[in-house]
């Protein structure tokens, strides 16, 4: 090999390791104090529990510490872990982090410098401990529990201004998930706070759609939209048979033939509401099922009333003209918004009384119930 070749060569070589090298990140600090060496953790807080990295023993007499860990694709929260004191941070990219704190107040360093997230992450926890605090005390004196929702709401303004500074950011995904008592500062669930969860799912959605924390926010919000959908949806359901006079919302609806069939027509006896799409790909194993029921409650006089939500007419009726109960066609989905059905099949069953006794119940209380009402 020539002289220049063998330049070349080293040239590349110790290109790929500068490259290397620089898609590292670096924390070291120092703790001031220590009774005796001590070892301490590098994880990474990976969803649903931290992933261990690196650890290293901090001699007293120096008490000094460095990391180095590659960098993470996207911006990830990583923590320090010595006994039961984590100090936590984030990183963004190939930060140098350094710090600087007390061995008995690790998770409050005095000093804290290379990384303004984790700064801001470091005042939230601040703010928290000082809420946990605050909830110990308003336990044992109701004159702190005045003081305990004024800082929870003092809290809740400023980690609000921090999360639309930058949605995106690792901080503002921390600050969404943060907890006192074992409760979500922010709860996805309560309304006035949904925006600010949703906003920070929003951007991690949009910018970040394979990181497995915009999932994870993501599925919360809409989860939290679902269960405010589902029960709206159920208190008008409760309303329409309140003021319908029945223990539930009369259906009328024409069968395959063009016939109208009204649910009222067999009151009387129990009757198994189901919702489904009959040309579905599972709708023949689900009428298997419903056969099966007939069959095992025929000596107790179940009423099978299905309301099929399919689009296409004519393979609704080529499906269901030789079913041995009533068969009717919601085309529209009127009625499967009133009994709030929001997945097929959904069944309901109706005792001889007149009163839906339950949603998608087991044959085995189904059995139960009917065999009250005999």
């Amino acid at each position: 090999m020539t002289c220049k070749k063998l330049l070349i060569c080293l040239t590349v070589m110790l290109t790929a390791v500068a490259c290397q090298r620089s898609q590292r990140f670096t924390i070291s600090g120092k703790l001031e104090g220590l009774d005796s060496d001590t070892v301490i953790y590098l994880e990474q807080l990976t969803l649903p529990l931290p992933t261990l990295l690196d650890s290293a023993t901090i001699h007293k007499s120096s008490g000094k510490i460095r990391f180095r860990a590659p960098r993470p694709e996207y911006p990830e929260l990583y923590q320090l872990r010595m006994g039961r004191q984590r100090l936590i941070f984030a990183i963004d990219s190939t930060e140098h982090i350094h710090f600087r704190a007390s061995a008995d107040s690790l998770f409050m360093p005095q000093e804290f410098k290379g990384s303004e997230h984790s700064e801001q992450i470091a005042f939230l926890r601040r703010s928290v401990r000082r809420l946990d605090s605050l909830t110990f005390e308003a336990r044992k004196k109701k004159s702190a529990t005045e003081q305990l929702k004024y800082a929870i709401s003092e809290h809740k303004d400023t980690a609000r201004s921090i999360i639309f500074a930058n949605p995106r950011s690792i901080v503002a995904y921390y600050a969404v998930f943060q907890q006192v008592n074992g409760l979500y500062i922010f709860n996805p669930y309560d309304r006035a706070d949904r925006s600010v969860c949703a906003a920070v799912a929003t951007a991690y959605h949009a910018f970040m759609p394979h990181y497995y924390r915009s999932s994870n926010i993501y599925n919360l919000v809409l989860d939290a939209i679902e269960s405010e959908r589902r029960a709206q949806s159920n208190n008008r359901l409760h309303e329409f048979i309140s003021n319908s006079g029945k223990g539930y919302i009369d259906i009328t609806l024409n069968d395959a033939n063009g016939v109208e069939r009204r649910l009222s027509d067999i009151e009387g006896k129990p009757i198994l509401l189901v919702f489904s799409v009959i040309t579905a790909e599972s709708g023949g194993g689900h009428i298997l099922d419903l056969r099966d029921i007939a069959t095992r409650f025929a000596s107790s006089g179940l009423q099978i009333y299905q309301v099929c939500l399919d689009k296409s007419e004519l393979l609704w009726q080529q499906a269901c003209k030789s079913l041995p109960w009533t068969c009717v066609r919601d085309a529209d989905g009127r009625y499967a918004n009133l009994y709030n059905v929001y997945d097929v099949p959904t069944t309901f069953l109706i005792d001889k009384s007149g009163n839906i006794a339950g949603r998608d119940m087991t044959l085995r209380d189904m059995e139960s119930v009917i065999k009250a009402h005999r």
